[in-house]
């Protein structure tokens, strides 16, 4: 799975819109919109501020985690890679997937 599908996965995991994210971070949004579309490749120190952010282990964006999020990330990154995605499209699976985080973290803390 590709760097900017990992930030973007683990942004949307946590229901958190780029802007916000990109401002704690201390980029821009447009940067953060092009890391996320792979256009740029972050530094790792930027990664390590993502990971924060997120509430992920550090190395989880660079494929470091075998936990239940990281397959999750990875279930994830399998349908966007099979499905022919537009943009709507990605908005619509991002707010599945969403939905889908949310009750797998309700039935972990019942």
């Amino acid at each position: 799975m590709s760097i900017g599908i990992s930030i973007r996965m683990a942004r949307v995991s946590v229901g958190v819109r780029q802007r916000v994210l990109a401002e704690s971070v201390g980029v821009s949004s447009n940067y953060m919109s092009l890391l996320e579309n792979d256009k740029r490749m972050p530094s790792i120190a930027l990664l390590e501020r993502i990971e924060k952010a997120v509430s992920l282990r550090p190395g989880t964006l660079m494929g470091g985690t075998s936990d239940d999020q990281g397959t999750a990330f990875d279930m994830m990154a399998s349908l966007v890679r099979t499905v022919d995605l537009n943009k709507e499209k990605i908005v619509e699976l991002e707010s599945h997937v969403s939905l889908l985080l949310a009750k797998m973290g309700n039935l972990e803390a019942g």
